[in-house]
């Protein structure tokens, strides 16, 4: 994956922020406990210190976003190529197969994250794309099987977080009309 953040910033100062953002990355998380599959507020967590982290450096609040949410579909991405591989070089062909359909899920969440940074509107529409595939793949998946695969929940809840992050701040559901005087426009 490309990480070129040359064309936001001069050089040497792209370097610095290449590097401290790599130091908050999800992948460098060393856990201080066993480990225990992340739960939502857990990427959350991760995800908001990197932005800050890229605001700090001096990216706008949507170009931030969008480079946390690229960098985090592509370790999601890594993590599931990593098992397909590891599953089909033991030979696990149902467990290779979940691996396989949720990369088929989220591919085209990576090429909108990667080509348009600064583009919120198209973050959140890849993310949301892509957790929809996922959720309708995992539906066919597990009634073939008759069964769930964790993999298949851990990578959707992923997406549903990440979706959650690139929507911060969501507006309040406009009240229902009760009846009597109608509403006035702000």
């Amino acid at each position: 994956m490309n990480h070129d953040l040359g064309g936001v910033f001069p050089p040497r100062t792209a370097d610095r922020v290449r590097r401290e953002a790599m130091r908050f990355h999800p992948a460098s998380h060393v856990p201080t406990t066993a480990q225990v599959p992340a739960g939502e507020q857990d990427l959350l967590g991760r995800w908001d210190r990197l932005h800050a982290v890229l605001v700090r450096a001096g990216l706008t609040d949507d170009e931030s976003r969008t480079e946390v949410a690229r960098i985090a579909a592509g370790g999601i991405w890594d993590e599931c190529a990593d098992g397909l591989k590891e599953h089909r070089a033991a030979a696990r062909q149902e467990d290779a197969r979940a691996f396989a359909v949720a990369l088929r899920s989220i591919q085209g969440a990576i090429t909108p994250l990667t080509l348009r940074p600064g583009d919120l509107a198209a973050a959140k529409g890849a993310v949301t794309g892509a957790r929809r595939r996922l959720q309708h793949n995992r539906g066919l998946f597990e009634r073939r099987l008759h069964r769930t695969n964790p993999v298949l929940d851990r990578t959707g809840r992923a997406f549903a977080a990440l979706e959650a992050f690139l929507n911060p701040h969501r507006p309040e559901p406009p009240a229902r009309f009760q009846g009597g005087a109608v509403p006035a426009a702000a």
